[in-house]
């Protein structure tokens, strides 16, 4: 009997660690509203980002020189590190690393100065 008993006690405490794997949801971020719009650093980078419903959409990103990089229409990921609330895009293939801190954006790899928010966007 106490073979059976310490059998199905196994099998749930087995069970009851499966379903909490399955279940881990993702804490959903809350956005600085004071990200979306534009941004511009001194070295040429320009970066528009937009709310579409509760997605984070990157509008347009281009760097001083075009023809190194630039992306439209990205929806973006949110999540906390620290203090700083940092973007990626959805679409795994793209590496864009984007930073906000303080009233100051970094794009990581591609703009050595931060940008600053335009305010007639």
């Amino acid at each position: 009997m106490a073979k059976y008993f310490r059998f199905i006690l196994i099998m749930v405490f087995f069970l009851l660690t499966v379903a909490c794997e399955q279940k881990k949801v993702e804490k959903k971020i809350e956005v600085n509203p004071e990200i979306m719009g534009m941004w511009k650093s001194d070295d040429g980078c320009q970066l528009i980002l937009e709310k579409n419903g509760d997605d984070i959409m990157l509008v347009k990103f281009s760097t001083a020189n075009a023809s190194d990089v630039g992306y439209t229409n990205l929806q973006l990921k949110a999540y906390k590190e620290s203090i700083m609330t940092k973007f990626k895009p959805v679409e795994s293939s793209i590496h864009l690393n984007i930073s906000f801190l303080e009233g100051v954006v970094m794009v990581e790899q591609y703009c050595k100065q931060p940008l600053h928010k335009v305010d007639n966007y």
